[in-house]
């Protein structure tokens, strides 16, 4: 280690230690665990009353597989002799 490095090891260890103000981390502490309920309650909420809405991928999908099941159908009557 150089002097230098003593130095500021000593300034470093020479400084305050910070304790956060009971009072402030009460009401941190009370806030987080508000939110964290409302986020459950919500949840709840939504978990009974599910809705599932159809996204561009979704339908998508969705008309791909009819296509194919049409075809295959189609493949499925010619195969049979079914005009």
């Amino acid at each position: 280690m150089t002097q230098n490095d003593d130095r500021l090891l000593e300034a470093v260890a020479g400084l305050r230690t910070i304790t956060p103000y009971s009072g402030w981390e009460k009401r941190v502490r009370a806030r987080c665990h508000s939110e964290i309920a409302a986020r459950a309650a919500r949840q709840m909420r939504t978990d009974k009353h599910i809705v599932r809405r159809l996204s561009l991928v979704d339908v998508a999908a969705l008309v791909a597989l009819c296509v194919y099941l049409s075809a295959l159908l189609q493949d499925a009557a010619r195969l049979g002799g079914l005009p």
